[in-house]
């Protein structure tokens, strides 16, 4: 059985998602790394970081919105992240939220179809989280 800390690197594996290169990751790990390439230099990063929640159910269609809690929600809802192969740290935009009584779905721009997923995943983007982004698409 494979202990709750097989990172490697002291974090549970709860954090554990799979990176764009197909390389099993620590979403704290990521974080830690974040705050060493940019929080230092421009000093705020940490206050996003620590303010950030997930999205309220009633979200503004247009909101750019971040995966940033791929670890939240149910089986089910981060099967369906891997499954239409969204990423840690990239930025979506909101297209609709379904608010119900247990549960709320938002749509994104970014995934064709009527595709929900969990709104637990999501945080709101920072500029830092937009300017990741565009520096990431324009290498692609």
């Amino acid at each position: 059985m494979k202990n709750a800390y097989d990172l490697g690197c002291g974090h549970p594996v709860k954090y554990r998602f799979t990176s764009e290169q197909g390389d099993s990751a620590c979403a704290m790990c990521v974080k830690d790394r974040h705050w060493e390439s940019y929080g230092k230099t421009l000093g705020i990063i940490r206050v996003y970081e620590s303010a950030r929640t997930f999205i309220p159910i009633d979200c503004p269609v247009g909101t750019k919105v971040v995966l940033w809690y791929p670890h939240n929600g149910y089986d089910s809802d981060r099967k369906r992240l891997t499954k239409h192969k969204l990423h840690f740290g990239r930025v979506y935009t909101v297209r609709q939220m379904d608010a119900f009584s247990a549960h709320t779905d938002v749509y994104l721009e970014e995934v064709p179809g009527k595709v929900p997923f969990n709104h637990v995943h999501f945080a709101f983007a920072t500029p830092g989280d937009i300017l990741d982004n565009a520096e990431r698409e324009s290498k692609l």
